[in-house]
């Protein structure tokens, strides 16, 4: 049986009918746990931009996850757009940014992070009342799994942070 690791793909997620991805399925098989999982090539440009669902009060937690990682999605494909451009370089705005202060790619990535993190820690732990309007809790939250998963991606591939 393939492990996550061994399997040559851009992403994988669990099987579930409900969930709307692409139709670019290119596999289908068994990882470690022997769960049937659909293996899928699809990146953030792949992604129809479209608006974000809202949530039901009938979603089950498996759809709310699925609909959370197809929203990171649409999310990093606008802000890849605002922030990169066409610019072949992902991480563009991170790196200018830590040659700026003189820092690297990963410390202004993890920052960010921290920064969002700082943000929920206020709006949640603290119960204060949201000023900022145009940006939910939900939103700070799938910026934070976007940076993580932009810092992953630069590790995987060998990106030396500078």
């Amino acid at each position: 049986m393939s492990t996550y690791k061994e399997m040559p793909v851009a992403s994988k997620v669990p099987y579930n009918e409900k969930f709307d991805w692409p139709s670019d399925v290119s596999d289908t098989r068994t990882d470690s746990t022997s769960d049937p999982v659909i293996v899928h090539q699809t990146t953030a440009d792949d992604v129809v931009l479209s608006e974000k669902q809202p949530l039901t009060p009938n979603m089950t937690f498996q759809e709310a996850y699925d609909m959370s990682i197809r929203d990171m999605l649409i999310i990093r494909k606008t802000k890849r757009n605002d922030y990169v451009g066409n610019d072949l370089d992902d991480l563009r705005n991170y790196r200018s940014t830590g040659q700026f202060l003189g820092t690297t790619t990963y410390q202004v990535m993890l920052a960010r992070i921290f920064e969002k993190l700082q943000r929920c820690r206020v709006l949640i732990l603290e119960n204060t009342e949201q000023a900022v309007n145009d940006e939910t809790i939900a939103d700070t939250l799938l910026d934070i799994a976007n940076i993580a998963l932009l810092v992953k991606a630069a590790l995987d591939t060998g990106d030396d942070g500078r």
